[in-house]
């Protein structure tokens, strides 16, 4: 399988997806995105791949294959079956089938992924890259990243360090404590109940090296624009290309998916 690969089934789908990818200024690309639609179900996946060039591109590619396949098993049901149950399945299968072939081998992948059906959004995360919804002009992170920052933050709510503590320890907040491949998974994000889409909503799955290299104010502004939902992932992919020639950029890879009147439910 390919960084991106998009698989279509049917005709008169009820969004518009777009796929990205870009290798920055690395050696070897480590993300991954899947995409899948029919008349009925739009999914999709985006992974970036960590613990250096060959574990990073294994596991993102292991959870994108694994996903896949997991997917082909569910859609197949008639009718589909408790999303909530199966993304929360394949998050765990994903974290088993990754750690185990990496062993003891340092390494791993984020992990964001949507399913749309009848109208209704649900989602998972684990690690840093991000669901985004562009909703009535303006955009809102509807994951969290799970990283050290998440962890001081709720010490700091509940009292349990110091300002100064908080300060000293921001050095390495960055740093993963979630992702897929870690065992267990012992940080997550996962819809409890779905939130139902509107025409015109547009979702951005993205692995950190679009939002790290581009404002968000950036993002929202080509989002906001006229342009098609492929213009518009164009645009955000030309930002990138002009970046390029004056830092070392990361890889970076993102999935745009617009709705459209036929995936909104009339219930």
């Amino acid at each position: 399988m390919d960084q991106i690969f998009m698989e279509r089934v049917g005709a008169d789908f009820p969004c518009e997806v777009e796929l990205r990818s870009d290798i920055g200024g690395r050696e070897d690309q480590q993300d991954r995105a899947y995409a899948y639609a029919d008349p009925s179900i739009t999914f999709a996946i985006v992974c970036d791949g960590m613990g250096g060039t060959e574990h990073g591109e294994l596991a993102s590619r292991i959870a994108v294959e694994t996903m896949r396949e997991l997917l082909q098993a569910f859609v197949a049901q008639q009718p589909p079956g408790d999303v909530v149950r199966f993304l929360s399945d394949a998050m765990t299968e994903l974290d088993l089938r990754v750690s185990r072939e990496l062993g003891n081998q340092e390494g791993g992948t984020t992990a964001v992924a949507v399913i749309l059906l009848d109208g209704e959004l649900y989602w998972f995360s684990a690690g840093d890259s991000r669901l985004y919804i562009f909703r009535g002009g303006e955009l809102v992170q509807a994951t969290r990243d799970h990283n050290y920052f998440l962890r001081l933050n709720e010490q700091l709510q509940n009292g349990e360090i110091t300002p100064e503590q908080f300060r000293q320890e921001s050095e390495r907040g960055e740093a993963l404590i979630s992702f897929i491949g870690i065992g267990g998974l012992p940080v997550y994000d996962l819809t409890n109940a779905p939130l139902r889409v509107m025409e015109g909503d547009i979702l951005l799955l993205t692995t950190d090296g679009l939002y790290k290299a581009i404002p968000q104010e950036l993002i929202l502004h080509i989002l906001r624009g006229g342009d098609s939902l492929s213009a518009k992932a164009d645009k955000l992919m030309a930002q990138i290309t002009v970046l390029k020639h004056s830092v070392v950029l990361d890889n970076t890879t993102y999935a745009l998916i617009k709705i459209n009147a036929r995936g909104v439910s009339n219930e």
